[in-house]
């Protein structure tokens, strides 16, 4: 088409246009007197002669309605690492449901797609992606809720806008702010209504839940058309990572010892004992110099040199391996500082 005439009547664009193509015998023709009038919401042909330009409607977009729910209590010792602002890898290992508007069902793991930023998960039908801002997901038939657990990662929901320092309370000290769900982008189509319902309320040990941190989001979409969402969605919900992987256990079990620990000994000598099935357990304050030992006689090592041989660096840590099915990281220590010492092994 040429473009005669542009011109602007409020929010609608209008623009006068000639026409020149073929018919279907392939014979040119030409058309005039043609206006484009391109509003906020839609595009539509009329002519000239026709009256205003229409006025453009509304986006409606759909209602999202929040709800925190204090059932599946859970604790963490630890807290929240000083890093706030979580990314994609380091939600490896949550779990997420995808219910479709059909009755199917995909469950999916979180997995790490870099050793940095960026993370994500891959089904038949959905397609999720996170880096550090905004989350990405294309689903390619109309789902109806998405669950996600992100207790397995070590990672929490902030939902809340609350400062730490607010008097009236209401945000777990060093989380932070944060907010809940809400759809990104333009979704002026939808209509109709989300539910978003947090569940797995965080406290810190020794203080009441503040309502802030949840480790599980259910995102209901079967009130939009259609029973469900479908094609890109752009959505966020903030979330924080905890300082220890593990450090998240049932409400009132925080000081059991079967299976998965971390271990906190605090100021002076320690001695850290360890029998056969003791999991995958974590020393945060392990430090020869105060005078800590670890006990490691179930595990029927001789001396110190038989616990090094099966033992590794991690980055700054130490991780040995006590057995097939049990193991022992020491958060900031080295092997050379283990192999300069035999005193922080208990013999009989």
């Amino acid at each position: 088409p040429s473009y005669d005439e542009v011109y602007d009547l409020d929010r609608d664009h209008i623009y006068e246009i000639t026409v020149i193509g073929s018919d279907s015998a392939g014979v040119e023709v030409s058309r005039t007197g043609l206006e484009l009038v391109v509003s906020e919401t839609d595009a539509v042909w009329r002519t000239v002669e026709d009256t205003a330009p229409v006025e453009p409607v509304q986006p409606v977009e759909p209602v999202v309605n929040i709800a925190r729910l204090d059932t599946d209590p859970s604790e963490t010792i630890y807290g929240i690492r000083d890093d706030t602002s979580s990314r994609g890898v380091d939600l490896a290992g949550a779990t997420i449901v995808a219910t479709y508007a059909d009755g199917s069902v995909e469950n999916l793991t979180w997995e790490a797609f870099d050793p940095y930023t960026n993370g994500g998960a891959v089904g038949t039908d959905i397609t999720m992606a996170y880096g550090f801002s905004d989350h990405e997901m294309t689903v390619t038939k109309h789902l109806a809720s998405l669950r996600i657990d992100l207790a397995p990662a070590g990672s929490v929901f902030d939902t809340t806008e609350t400062l730490d320092d607010d008097p009236l309370g209401g945000s777990t000290a060093g989380s932070s702010f944060g907010f809940p769900f809400g759809f990104l982008g333009d979704y002026a189509d939808m209509g109709g209504a989300v539910t978003v319902s947090y569940s797995g309320v965080v406290n810190l040990v020794g203080n009441p839940a503040e309502g802030d941190l949840y480790t599980t989001m259910l995102v209901d979409f079967s009130a939009l058309s259609d029973g469900g969402i479908l094609g890109d969605v752009t959505w966020n919900s903030d979330i924080d990572t905890l300082r220890y992987i593990g450090d998240l256990v049932q409400t009132g079990t925080s000081d059991a010892r079967a299976g998965d620990d971390i271990l906190n000994g605090g100021i002076g000598a320690d001695t850290f004992v360890f029998a056969d099935g003791s999991g995958q357990d974590l020393i945060v304050d392990f430090d020869i110099s105060e005078g800590d030992r670890l006990d490691l006689q179930a595990f029927g090592f001789a001396d110190t040199d038989a616990v090094l041989a099966v033992a590794m660096d991690d980055g700054f840590d130490v991780v040995i391996q006590l057995d097939p099915d049990d193991s022992l990281t020491l958060i900031g220590t080295s092997i050379s500082e283990l192999a300069a010492s035999d005193d922080w092994m208990l013999t009989l």
